[in-house]
């Protein structure tokens, strides 16, 4: 369908998604934004690199350290990552700002890059890759709020 390729230059598991690819990419991406939406979320963006110590607060530095892809700085030696997961971000956006529960809940998505360092083995196609884009959201809400959330979740899909 010529909706992608793969490049030994750029290397496994980076795929490079032609003007069809692009085309398509786009259009599920303003569909899920459409159903984020409508469902009260909003949409934000993080950054594709993020330092060491968030995934160290978060836990998933001691889980995850050997799947995420090192960014090596020529100037600072702080320890960075590129971005494997959108959670510990929205956790900062979250807790940006004092917050009432009257102000809950609070629902954000981020249709995001995301980057694994996968072993050359695991690498297949579009189902396992370095970079894949993501669309993930997070509700933060009060305790007694979580099963009706879960379960309006549900009744759009």
């Amino acid at each position: 369908m010529g909706l992608f390729v793969f490049s030994d230059l750029v290397g496994p598991g980076l795929p490079i998604y032609t003007e069809k690819g692009a085309a398509v990419r786009r259009e599920i991406i303003n569909y899920s934004n459409e159903l984020q939406k409508s469902i009260g979320y909003r949409e934000v963006h993080t950054p594709n690199i993020t330092k060491a110590e968030l995934f160290k607060v978060s836990g998933h530095y001691e889980k995850y350290q050997e799947d995420m892809l090192r960014v090596v700085s020529h100037y600072s030696d702080e320890e960075y990552f590129l971005k494997p997961m959108n959670c510990p971000h929205h956790t900062q956006i979250y807790a940006s700002q004092m917050r009432s529960y009257k102000d809950l809940p609070i629902r954000i998505a981020d249709f995001a890059n995301l980057y694994r360092d996968e072993k050359p083995g695991e690498l297949s196609g579009l189902t396992r890759l370095r970079c894949f884009c993501q669309d993930d959201g997070h509700c933060f809400c009060r305790e007694e709020q979580i099963k009706r959330r879960v379960r309006r979740r549900f009744e759009y899909h």
